[in-house]
């Protein structure tokens, strides 16, 4: 570096400087050169915020988005409090630092209408805070998880979440609320739902599962609830676009049924659930070792170990060849079994379902391929509208 790029301090001066830092701090001894800068910079200000600085309420759309307010959640996360938030779509959007949230954030369960894209593109998000007062008579989930890299967990309780007492039928309205959650290893019961149903209403071409696990790429199972109003409402458009791509480690996919196992009736057509997209088994070691999984090189199922239980059974195993994909002849046949029955309703209004699997998935395995589903099996799926597609 250039002398020129240094300033000549008096020592007299320099020596005042020093002794103004040990005065503000309460030390005596000597500082050295590097510890100059430190000191000064947890020195504190002088200024006291009043309390009400501390308690976000209101509409907080972008109150922590994009970096921006980091160094108040720094500096003050013990103290802030919330209360009253009327508003929390992308009140963290695109905040790719923070790492966890130290404070509960308290919805006005009431009149809180939105939380869209709340923690949407929060790639560094490892943990969430606990969110108290969520009405589903009101509120909106689209992509308010989406893009949060690192979020390995979800609150065990987090179905609890939710203010079923206020709302018991309400409708939750989360396409691509997971979306490119890298890391996501389980979604707890009770946060998709349960089978007294969601909704205040439902449109002929809502989308309900819409992209909504989309590139979770360590997935490792599914239950889907499907809620009264969602059975009993007519459904054309797609509810399944994209809702499956690149579950690289997916093993199971299951629908609620009732309480005997019967599948649940539905008016649905014009549907098209695509499990041929990478279900089971990743394209690349990197999409599963990276991020936050907690999965290492190791847990990979290859033809030494495919024979092994230990190893295919092991929470972290992962496929990386179609062959030993976790998605296999028997979880097909299972998500099959369990698929809604859509026979009735496409026999007055018309049209087709259709469920799309890739064909070689499994054969290596002891599920056997997909492609070697049986004509029973197939016409279990048929039998219920749906029309069982191999690629």
């Amino acid at each position: 570096m250039s002398v020129d790029n240094y300033v000549a301090v008096p020592r007299e001066d320099w020596e005042g400087i020093l002794n103004s830092v040990r005065g503000k701090t309460g030390k005596t001894a000597r500082l050295k050169s590097g510890e100059v800068k430190p000191e000064i910079d947890g020195i504190e200000t002088g200024v006291d915020l009043p309390e009400e600085a501390f308690v976000i309420t209101g509409d907080c759309r972008y109150k922590f988005a994009f970096v921006g307010w980091n160094w108040f959640i720094d500096k003050y996360g013990s103290k802030i409090t919330t209360k009253d938030i009327a508003n929390a779509s992308y009140m963290f959007i695109n905040n790719s630092t923070i790492v966890s949230i130290p404070f509960d954030i308290n919805i006005n369960s009431i009149y809180t209408s939105n939380l869209n894209n709340m923690f949407s593109g929060c790639y560094a998000l490892e943990t969430i805070p606990k969110i108290n007062g969520i009405s589903l008579a009101n509120t909106a989930f689209s992509r308010m998880f989406s893009g949060c890299q690192r979020l390995r967990e979800l609150p065990e309780d987090i179905g609890s979440w939710f203010d079923w007492e206020r709302a018991p039928s309400t409708f939750f309205m989360g396409s691509s609320i997971f979306s490119e959650c890298f890391s996501l290893r389980k979604i707890p019961n009770g946060f998709l739902g349960n089978d007294k149903g969601y909704a205040t209403s439902v449109s002929t071409s809502y989308v309900y599962w819409y992209s909504c696990f989309y590139g979770c790429y360590v997935l490792d199972e599914l239950y889907l609830p499907i809620p009264e109003l969602l059975r009993n409402s007519p459904i054309s458009g797609n509810s399944f676009y994209n809702s499956f791509g690149y579950c690289y480690r997916l093993k199971s996919l299951i629908f609620a049924t009732q309480e005997d196992g019967t599948p649940y009736t539905v008016r649905w057509k014009a549907q098209t659930i695509d499990l041929s997209a990478y279900v089971g088994y990743a394209s690349s070691q990197t999409f599963i070792t990276n991020y936050n999984s907690g999965i290492t090189a190791d847990k990979c199922i290859t033809a030494n170990n495919i024979n092994d239980p230990d190893a295919v059974n092991d929470p972290d195993a992962f496929a990386l060849q179609v062959e030993y994909s976790r998605y296999n002849h028997d979880s097909a046949v299972a998500t099959i079994n369990s698929l809604p029955d859509t026979s009735a309703y496409l026999a007055t209004a018309g049209g087709t379902n259709t469920i799309k699997f890739k064909g070689a998935s499994g054969s290596g395995t002891a599920g056997g391929a997909i492609n070697t589903l049986t004509a029973e099996e197939i016409a279990v799926a048929t039998a219920k509208g749906w029309t069982v597609t191999l690629v």
